[in-house]
């Protein structure tokens, strides 16, 4: 096992994850403390880079609603000269690990 590649520190995800993801889309519309505590929730786990797109969704739908709780907002900028869309789609949900709901941008 390796400690880094398997994000050992964190805890394995449920199998219920993308009916929990699922759950909180149709919420998305309506984020209180509620919703934004079953988001960290969800970020809490060992994702894999499908389950972090999945909740980068969520991210970007949870962004686009101006009613703030206990997350922070910040604006990322990506330059490279190669592809950042795997890394672009994981940064959002590793932030809400920090409390942060993360916009990322990617320049060309």
């Amino acid at each position: 096992m390796n400690l880094l590649a398997d994000l050992g520190w964190l805890r394995r995800p449920p199998i219920d994850l993308r009916d929990r993801c699922r759950s909180l889309g149709a919420e998305a519309s309506e984020p209180n403390l509620d919703f934004d505590t079953a988001l960290l929730d969800v970020a809490n786990h060992a994702l894999d880079i499908n389950q972090l797109i999945w909740l980068n969704k969520l991210v970007s739908r949870r962004w686009s609603n101006p009613v703030d709780t206990i997350l922070a907002r910040f604006g990322l900028g990506l330059l490279g000269s190669a592809t950042l869309s795997l890394i672009s789609s994981a940064i959002p949900g590793s932030g809400l690990r920090h409390f942060t709901l993360i916009d990322v941008v990617e320049g060309d």
